[in-house]
């Protein structure tokens, strides 16, 4: 086998399924328009002369309205026993260690930053989306902010995530890396030569 013969994968038939249907949906244009929108290029495309372009940027004060109204208070993980008659002294003691932890975890990974950003993504693009993967050396979540055009899911019309047949993420890591995470998951070392840069 040589790398002609597995220029496409099944993964890579997906992805490119995922992208043909965004263009098709026009969500990677409506995605430039509304960062336009809200950083102020009311005007991208126009031509006209001899007309002074009107600039006044209603959206980013909406935005920032909204996004502050949302984010009034600060979220936590909190624990808790349960009911009264599931609560124990020792029950009570876990859950606070419990909220603690992840009160620490929470602080380490910034989720105040990365939760303000997710809810402005939301307000100017309709998505906001956090990837929670564990760290595999301390078993630590790991929270990575997602660009809505970066993900692609199974079945668009299911908002259901649960029931989704698949959901593929597009990311850009060095061959290194992914030659790296390929080995962990126990691809045979013959066939990581074929894990190559795009323009190979």
């Amino acid at each position: 086998m040589d790398l002609k013969e597995i220029r496409e994968t099944d993964v890579w038939t997906l992805y490119e399924r995922g992208v043909r249907y965004c263009r098709l949906m026009g969500v990677f244009d409506d995605t430039d328009r509304n960062y336009r929108m809200y950083n102020g290029d009311q005007w991208y495309g126009l031509k006209v002369q001899g007309v002074e372009k009107v600039q006044y940027n209603f959206i980013k004060p909406i935005v920032r309205y909204k996004t502050g109204i949302v984010l009034t208070n600060l979220y936590a993980i909190v624990y808790s026993p349960g009911f009264s008659a599931d609560r124990t002294p020792e029950s009570e003691q876990l859950c606070a260690l419990l909220s603690r932890k992840a009160a620490d975890i929470w602080e380490r990974d910034s989720m105040d930053m990365k939760l303000r950003a997710a809810v402005k993504d939301a307000a100017i693009n309709d998505e906001g989306i956090i990837y929670v993967t564990a760290d595999p050396t301390t078993g630590l979540p790991v929270n990575e902010l997602l660009n809505k055009t970066d993900i692609f899911y199974g079945n668009e019309n299911d908002p259901d995530l649960q029931s989704q047949p698949y959901i593929l993420i597009k990311q850009r890591k060095p061959v290194t890396e992914v030659r790296r995470m390929a080995e962990k998951l126990g691809v045979e070392p013959v066939e990581l030569q074929y894990i190559v840069g795009d323009g190979c």
